[in-house]
């Protein structure tokens, strides 16, 4: 897997998916999958991929992915499920607090984004990253919280 630079090439993708059987139980080849898969955007192929990910290593990044995949695809009920299991595995992540978030925001829900984006601004943070910067300055420009 190291020797692919780039996942999108024809021949790696037919490589691997030929080999997909076989190697799909070993974490660390699954997780590069993933990630690859994720990055590609090809939301169809990504989703069973995902999903067998999830059998072997069930961690909050991939409840989110498969949240974002299922928001991408329109199935709004399916992204909030994952993004709420992501969000009951740590709750002290912000991640998926803020997918959920920008989910609400995309439905027009106005009341659980208000509240979702107060969770979110009131929790304590171990360290103030530009990810969690960046978060908050997007709830703050919504015009969801009242200054």
């Amino acid at each position: 897997m190291k020797e692919y630079n780039n996942f999108n090439e024809p021949f790696c993708q037919d490589d691997i998916l030929k080999q997909y059987h076989k190697l799909k139980y070993h974490p660390q080849f699954m997780m590069w999958f993933v990630k690859q898969m994720f990055q590609s955007k090809d939301w169809n192929n990504a989703l069973p991929v995902l999903k067998d990910a999830l059998l072997i290593y069930p961690c909050l990044e991939i409840y989110c992915d498969l949240g974002t995949i299922y928001h991408q695809q329109e199935k709004y009920q399916e992204a909030k499920t994952y993004y709420t299991i992501a969000l009951n595995m740590i709750p002290s992540r912000i991640t998926p607090k803020y997918k959920l978030f920008k989910l609400y925001l995309h439905e027009r829900d106005s009341l659980n984004a208000k509240k979702v984006a107060n969770q979110i601004l009131n929790s304590p943070v171990k360290i103030e990253n530009t990810s969690f910067l960046r978060m908050k300055a997007k709830i703050m420009n919504s015009g969801i919280i009242d200054n």
